[in-house]
């Protein structure tokens, strides 16, 4: 692959901080500006001719791309609607309680706190079973976590988390937007019954819209409380007198009307990333993320994650005596990173280098001298 040429932003700039936003691809741009010119010179977008195969190509490459079935997928904005539909939708009662990680990013924590059940946070970045063993009771109905977290990069292990979930009859909600498009998973192989994630970061935009899986079990449970008049299986929009039946799976939380524009776009990134394939992303993300650690390491930095599991995701991060200084130098450099909670955080992806980290690295020494 040409990934000057695929992605532009790489011919000015040295992009690392796709676990911010990823950046948008040059044929998601070209499909999202045909369909602009479409609805500027007829319009509108034709829901059944224009927009719908879009739809549920896009669906389809998800499915593929995640390991589950095509109607598990439903699209969204972004994850906190997907949070808060699937908080909506879990039949809690009135002493319902809910397991939040402690230092999950708020797109989990706000739509808990503000759900009208009691939360108690819980430590999952060492011995999470464990620890969620030492949390629970009686009363608990839902557990929502980071699949990996925003800027310390630890990974959790969702099949152990999920299995203990569905052995004690909880339900497991999943924001999996940092770990979505760089870490393979196979969805149907493992116990969870949602998993939340947005194109705007490792699926390289963009951004306002994304996805949610609802496991074909799960939804048999679930209350009808998200639901609007695209929740309905309309063959037409020409006769309104009869309502038809309620859509199947998770197209039944798709309530509304859709970023029609964004779904050409996504659905152009998606097929570039199923093309060079998860587990070559992986692979590629990895080496690229030790290559940064072992030069953090010998520079001697404090380094996030603390240390490396079998899984690693594409997030590291780490703290200089002025890491603010530190990072307006390397912006400067016409290097993008982002700065967490006085942390610099790098975030290479599939379209990075080998260069490109090396040249990180040598404006770093520069910059700490």
């Amino acid at each position: 692959m040409n990934f000057k040429k695929l992605f532009p932003v790489k011919q000015k700039i040295v992009y690392l901080n796709s676990a911010s936003t990823g950046p948008i691809s040059k044929p998601a741009f070209e499909k999202m500006k045909e369909a602009c010119r479409i609805s500027m010179c007829t319009g509108k977008l034709d829901f059944f001719r224009d927009l719908l195969p879009v739809l549920e190509e896009l669906r389809r490459n998800l499915s593929e791309f995640f390991g589950c079935k095509k109607h598990e997928i439903g699209f969204i904005k972004n994850t906190s609607q997907g949070i808060l539909l699937s908080l909506l939708s879990i039949p809690f009662n009135k002493n319902s309680n809910i397991i939040v990680q402690k230092d999950s990013f708020p797109a989990i924590k706000i739509p808990a706190l503000y759900s009208g059940h009691k939360v108690i946070f819980c430590d999952f970045s060492k011995d999470p079973v464990k620890n969620l063993k030492n949390k629970i009771n009686k009363n608990t109905k839902a557990v929502l976590i980071d699949w990996v977290h925003f800027y310390k990069g630890y990974v959790l292990n969702l099949k152990e988390i999920s299995d203990f979930c569905k052995e004690k009859g909880i339900f497991l909600i999943v924001d999996g937007i940092q770990g979505g498009g760089v870490i393979p998973i196979n969805l149907n192989e493992l116990k969870i019954d949602f998993f939340i994630t947005q194109a705007a970061k490792w699926l390289c935009g963009p951004r306002g819209i994304g996805f949610i899986y609802v496991n074909s079990e799960t939804i048999k449970k679930l209350n009808r409380n998200y639901i609007g008049w695209i929740s309905l299986n309309w063959k037409n929009f020409e006769d309104f007198s009869k309502l038809p039946d309620l859509r199947k799976g998770a197209q039944v939380f798709e309530e509304g009307t859709y970023s029609e524009i964004l779904v050409f776009g996504f659905n152009e990134n998606i097929k570039i990333l199923k093309k060079y394939g998860i587990k070559n992303i992986y692979k590629k993300v990895k080496n690229l993320v030790n290559i940064l650690r072992k030069a953090l390491m010998e520079l001697n930095f404090e380094i996030l994650p603390e240390r490396v599991n079998e899984t690693i995701s594409g997030i590291i991060s780490f703290k200089a005596p002025d890491s603010v200084g530190l990072f307006k130098k390397l912006t400067h450099k016409k290097i993008i990173i982002s700065l967490r909670n006085n942390y610099i955080r790098v975030s290479p992806h599939f379209f990075n280098d080998k260069e490109e980290i090396k040249y990180f690295i040598n404006n770093l020494k520069t910059g700490i001298k």
